[in-house]
């Protein structure tokens, strides 16, 4: 389902976005009494590529801090930069830098 309400603003300037709450929460929680407010519940991603966490490895380039695999290629070793905006303890959503089907090296 789209989030309806993206763009809108209340009295004080700030953004309304509406999400679907299930009948038994809006039961259970009166959440205008007790100011309740929700970030963000889940979303979903299609197509995406996940890589595991400690395939990812950190440096600092320029004064900034990227992100980098290892990709095992034709018997070597190589560094491939990763543009990732969203990640877990466990995983990384990637969405630059490396393929499905790609073998990632972990070096402890």
């Amino acid at each position: 389902a789209d989030i309806t309400g993206v763009g809108e603003t209340d009295e004080a300037g700030d953004n309304i976005v509406y999400v679907e709450v299930s009948k038994a929460d809006k039961a259970r929680y009166d959440f205008e009494k007790n100011n309740i407010y929700v970030y963000a519940v889940s979303f979903a991603v299609k197509d995406a590529l996940v890589v595991d966490a400690e395939a990812v490895n950190q440096e600092s380039v320029e004064y900034a801090n990227k992100l980098y695999v290892n990709v095992l290629e034709n018997g070597k070793i190589h560094k491939r930069y990763i543009v990732s905006n969203y990640n877990t303890e466990t995983e990384y959503l990637v969405e630059q830098g490396v393929s499905a089907g790609q073998t990632l090296a972990i070096i402890r």
